[in-house]
């Protein structure tokens, strides 16, 4: 289940225009998480809230190089951020995930 809203998540937030798309990614994990729950709380997010903050939280405890001032995780802690959801993925599978929802082909 949580692979299903995760992913749903990722494509509401990557449908947005591409410009403020790229100004989202480059906010912090705990703003990205305001803006997306700001955002789409009336649209079926609510009972998602506490998910979306405890991923942020996840991803501050996995960015072992900016921590709280980190906006993107790498490759290698994507993996353990999904991993820690029990929702692994192969990393082709992983890196064909990424290419779909990627805007600015930044990895």
């Amino acid at each position: 289940r949580v692979h299903g809203d995760l992913s749903r998540i990722f494509l509401i937030m990557a449908s947005q225009p591409v410009k403020s798309f790229s100004q989202l990614c480059a906010m912090t994990y705990q703003q990205q998480a305001i803006w997306f729950l700001n955002g789409f709380w009336k649209r079926e997010m609510e009972p998602e809230a506490e998910n979306v903050w405890k991923f942020a939280q996840k991803f501050v405890e996995l960015d072992t190089a900016k921590k709280a001032a980190g906006n993107q995780l790498d490759e290698f802690a994507s993996h353990k951020f999904l991993e820690s959801l029990e929702q692994t993925m192969t990393v082709m599978e992983m890196r064909k995930a990424l290419r779909e929802i990627d805007t600015d082909a930044n990895g």
